[in-house]
């Protein structure tokens, strides 16, 4: 009885094992660093909480862009942010910018620029303080952004202030 040894193939021609092998082990160690390269740049943010204070529940975390732009969303690090422990990962929409001024008037509108952009304090009482105590203008200074939930109840900058740009991680792209 003759025996028959079935040679491999390769992109559809006649090929060795360790030919074979090579390609296996190229392929492989590329796809690995790939998916490291990826992994150091982009990440996953997502919302898990019930009362959510974002139109959107899914991002696509940008490390590699820590330039904060006014309008886009943006993972950051709490400090001195009362109710989250420093150092806690948050994300909200950057308002405002460098030489922009933010008026929180009596009616509680919350104003970019005689623009309003949001209304509402409704966290001034879990901080047992007066509603009052959060209005005024300020104008941001550089390299800090004042940044707001899209709902009333968010705890955001109208609260803790301005984010500075050393605290920010990433741009966050929303999904859905």
């Amino acid at each position: 009885m003759k025996i028959v040894r079935n040679k491999p193939r390769l992109l559809g021609r006649e090929s060795t094992w360790g030919r074979l092998l090579l390609c296996t082990a190229t392929f492989t160690m590329v796809f690995c660093l790939g998916a490291k390269i990826l992994g150091t740049r982009y990440g996953i943010y997502a919302d898990g909480r019930i009362y959510k204070c974002m139109p959107y529940t899914l991002f696509i975390l940008d490390k590699w862009h820590r330039k904060g732009e006014v309008g886009d969303y943006f993972a950051f690090r709490a400090k001195d942010a009362a109710i989250f422990k420093n150092g806690a990962v948050l994300a909200k929409q950057f308002v405002a910018g460098f030489n922009d001024t933010v008026e929180i008037t009596a009616d509680e509108a919350i104003k970019v620029n005689d623009k309003t952009v949001r209304r509402g304090l409704n966290l001034a009482s879990l901080m047992n303080r007066d509603r009052e105590d959060f209005m005024g203008k300020a104008v941001i200074e550089k390299g800090d952004y004042y940044a707001l939930g899209s709902t009333s109840d968010s705890f955001d900058s109208r609260y803790w202030g301005t984010v500075n740009e050393n605290q920010i991680i990433g741009q966050l792209y929303p999904v859905f």
